[in-house]
């Protein structure tokens, strides 16, 4: 199902709607975010060490410049300094279009006294700083167009920058027929099981409510729609790559080796890991015959996890 947007009438193009909304959608998610978000703790730090690794080897012997782009609460510059500390690193620029969560980041890293904030775009260059590294972390599914977005960064990149990029979805995922029935066969037992815990009922009343319902609203008086959207739109819209069996959308989805040829010539995918065999569920957390048939999966479809972390480099 593609997301049903002129019904609601948007008044500006689908670009600027998914920009405007994930700061709507974040301002209001900025303080709970990593409280509603424990999957990034048990998940990613062990993966970003793993990255970081890398791309110390990639980049060796030097203090880097870092460009946190999209730093949300700062989770990406947090691993790098907690992994190589303070002494590698030369200048580092967290930035993000949503106030609030440039907030959250500067309190995160309060210890680390030379960084700087940035939440306009356009500021970064005024810095006239050349970036040796580049971190993202969840943030390219939020973005229209991400090729065109990492690549505008070209001009404030050093020749040989690496690109630490965390924690993406993977479209892959939902084109596998077996990790599909998997998950599906789980999801059936699960909702199975759902109906027999009065909790269901609580998680369903919270399901509506929220940084989604606060957005349609705030962009419906905004004049962003003639109508006020549902909280459904509005989530799909803010997670414009993360893509479902209800909502499949040609134009949407992010596929690693899609991105490996749109980045030809321009960066060199050096390390991939996928992940999340259980789509959003955490797999460690899931009961013992689940992890193993996730696992059987994990080796038989490397490629194929619903999450991605890589790293890459611009060609020497």
């Amino acid at each position: 199902m593609e997301l049903e947007i002129e019904a609601y009438e948007p008044t500006v193009s689908v670009a600027v709607l998914v920009a405007e909304l994930n700061q709507l959608y974040h301002r209001h998610e900025a303080s709970g975010y990593e409280r509603t978000h424990p999957e990034i703790f048990c998940q990613l730090p062990k993966l970003w060490r793993e990255m970081i690794q890398i791309g110390k080897r990639l980049c060796p012997d030097k203090k880097v410049n870092v460009l946190d782009f999209g730093c949300g609460t700062g989770f990406a510059a947090r691993q790098w300094l907690a992994n190589l500390g303070e002494k590698e690193v030369g200048h580092l620029v967290c930035y993000d279009p949503c106030p609030e969560m440039l907030d959250q980041c500067r309190t995160t890293l309060r210890s680390f006294s030379r960084a700087i904030y940035v939440t306009e775009r356009s500021a970064i260059g005024q810095l006239g700083i050349t970036f040796d590294l580049l971190l993202t972390n969840s943030v390219l599914h939020h973005i229209t167009n991400p090729v065109s977005e990492i690549r505008s960064l070209a001009g404030i990149l050093g020749v040989n920058a690496i690109w630490l990029c965390g924690h993406e979805p993977s479209v892959r995922f939902l084109q596998n027929p077996k990790c599909l029935a998997l998950f599906d066969a789980y999801c059936h037992q699960r909702q199975w099981r759902r109906y027999l815990s009065p909790y269901s009922y609580w998680q369903r009343l919270a399901s509506v409510r929220g940084p989604s319902r606060r957005a349609a609203r705030l962009a419906f008086q905004q004049g962003l729609f003639r109508h006020l959207p549902p909280s459904q739109l509005i989530a799909q819209l803010v997670d414009y790559h993360v893509l479902s069996r209800q909502c499949c959308d040609r134009e949407r989805g992010l596929d690693i080796a899609v991105l490996e040829a749109a980045f030809k010539g321009e960066w060199v995918l050096e390390w991939l890991r996928t992940y999340s065999y259980m789509g959003p569920y955490y797999e460690p957390n899931l009961p013992r015959y689940w992890r193993r048939r996730a696992r059987q999966l994990a080796v038989q479809f490397p490629l194929d996890g619903a999450n991605t972390c890589s790293v890459w480099q611009r060609p020497r």
